[in-house]
């Protein structure tokens, strides 16, 4: 498929998952369509890695965004039937909690220790305006991402065990492991093209 051409499909199945959403609702078949489009678009970036992010097949880079991109999908997986579960009473809320605390410290652990080995792309990583426009700029946040992650998953289960409800300690320290880079990475930015770096 031509780059062009599969960058577009990959645009309008994102784009037929938002407005299947948006035009059916939380309801089961929209959640389930929206669920299958996400896969199948994940899908078919897996199968093209390679030509999107102009890499060989078996290159490190390739790999590395090979394994985010299968783990999205078991995350994907794992989340709706948990949140089927939990709708249909077979899955407490104290299951649910457990499943959210193990799956903050999966992300902070399994993707802080592969964000400073992704490559400069527009696909896959922290992909805000001023990272996928220069290089250094993104190094420097996929860097900091993975030098934060240890120490805040440590900080959360202090957190937790110290009776900190779930929710707070799970987004302060989710913004900090993103708002710390996305920061520091602007900062950077804005310094190396004003000249004042």
């Amino acid at each position: 498929m031509e780059n062009r051409a599969l960058k577009m499909s990959i645009l309008l199945l994102s784009l037929i998952g938002v407005g299947v959403t948006i035009w059916v609702g939380e309801t089961r078949f929209g959640i389930f369509v929206t669920l299958m489009i996400c896969l199948i678009t994940l899908l078919l970036f897996y199968r093209h890695i390679p030509e999107l992010i102009n890499t060989e097949k078996n290159s490190p880079q390739s790999r590395t965004i090979s394994m985010i991109t299968v783990s999205s999908v078991v995350l994907i997986l794992l989340c709706f039937l948990f949140v089927q579960g939990i709708e249909r009473g077979s899955i407490g809320e104290q299951w649910g909690n457990l499943f959210a605390v193990l799956l903050i410290l999966f992300l902070l652990v399994f993707l802080g220790n592969l964000a400073p080995k992704i490559p400069f792309n527009r696909y896959t990583g922290l992909r805000l305006p001023w990272t996928i426009r220069d290089e250094d700029t993104w190094i420097i946040a996929h860097r900091i991402l993975g030098y934060l992650s240890f120490p805040l998953a440590l900080i959360f289960i202090v957190l937790l065990a110290s009776g900190c409800p779930l929710e707070p300690a799970a987004g302060g320290v989710v913004l900090t492991w993103v708002g710390v880079p996305s920061m520091i990475s602007l900062w950077y930015y804005y310094r190396k093209y004003t000249g004042k770096l």
